[in-house]
């Protein structure tokens, strides 16, 4: 298993070989972070505060669980 440290999202989530993506960022960018994640096939563990809002966590794990992944806070 190799670690991978990105700062570029997107080329994370292009990256196959990733499989689990932590979501360490500013609480405000933790949604669409997660949400980009998950549309790429990725599980997805993220740092306390989740979301900014309820509203945004519940639409995360409606997609987490449409998309077949794990999301965890």
């Amino acid at each position: 298993m190799q670690l991978h440290r990105e700062l570029v999202l997107e080329a994370l989530l292009a990256d196959e070989q990733v499989k689990l993506v932590v979501v360490n960022t500013p609480t405000y960018s933790h949604y669409d972070s997660t949400k980009q994640a998950l549309l790429a096939d990725k599980h997805v563990v993220v740092e306390k505060v989740f979301t900014t809002t309820v509203a945004e966590a519940e639409k995360l794990k409606e997609l987490a669980q449409k998309q077949g992944k794990k999301l965890k806070n």
